[in-house]
C-alpha cells in the first residue's frame, strides 16, 4: 500500500522531491490530483512500510 507523504504545487517540484527520495533508495510514485493537468499539483507518495522515514528525509532536506 502506498502513502501520500508531500503535495506539491507542480510536476516540476515533485520530480526534485522524487529524485531526493530516490537518492535515498526509495521507492516513489508521482500522482497528479488533476488527471487534465499533469503538471499541477501533485502527490508524492511511498510505500507505507517507509512513509515515516521517507518524510524524515524531506525534513532533514528542508523540504
Amino acid at each position: 500500500m502506498w502513502k501520500v507523504i508531500y503535495m506539491t504545487d507542480t510536476r516540476t517540484d515533485a520530480e526534485s522531491i522524487e529524485e531526493v527520495l530516490l537518492n535515498n533508495n526509495f521507492l516513489v510514485k508521482i500522482r497528479p490530483i488533476n488527471k487534465k493537468n499533469a503538471q499541477g499539483i501533485c502527490e508524492i507518495l511511498v510505500p507505507q512500510t517507509e512513509a515515516e522515514e521517507a518524510y524524515m528525509v524531506l525534513v532533514q532536506h528542508n523540504l
